[in-house]
């Protein structure tokens, strides 16, 4: 049947009966996926800071494709004046300390999922410079924020 009782030493009653599978029936080890990235951002207070930086890098590329192609001012302005906001407040957040993460993650959880969508962002910023990706993965993480 692949299941083994054995006897809890600590204990003669009967919910001292422990039930193992058998080694040749237990399934595979969980497969462990290291990230490429060496450098994890580790504490909340990283994680801030490498979220200003990402929202002034953005604003950055923000200005240039302004300054290049006029007739789409208005609404990159627009797209400007949201990440100004953001940057500002992640900034405000990032002086509080790290008591600030807790309160601005939506969930417990929020913070997992927060830090590679942090490093995600980062690491497309350099790469490849693209906006657009960058405006999306920026409004992934106002989801995981109370910011929205």
């Amino acid at each position: 049947m692949g299941v083994q009782l054995r006897q809890n030493p600590k204990s003669l009653q009967m919910k001292g009966v422990i039930a193992t599978m058998a080694p040749d029936k237990q399934p595979p080890a969980p497969r462990m996926v290291k990230r490429a990235n060496a450098t994890a951002i580790a504490s909340p207070a990283a994680t801030l800071a490498a979220l200003a930086d990402i929202y002034g890098r953005i604003a950055d590329m923000l200005l240039e494709r302004i300054h290049d192609d006029l007739r789409h001012a208005q609404a990159l302005g627009q797209h400007l004046d949201w990440v100004a906001a953001r940057a500002q407040m992640v900034a405000s957040f990032h002086q509080a300390g790290d008591c600030a993460m807790t309160y601005i993650c939506a969930s417990p959880d929020a913070y997992a999922r927060l830090v590679p969508l942090v490093e995600l962002t980062a690491q497309q910023l350099t790469k490849r410079k693209n906006l657009a990706l960058a405006l999306y993965l920026i409004e992934r993480i106002d989801e995981e924020l109370r910011l929205v």
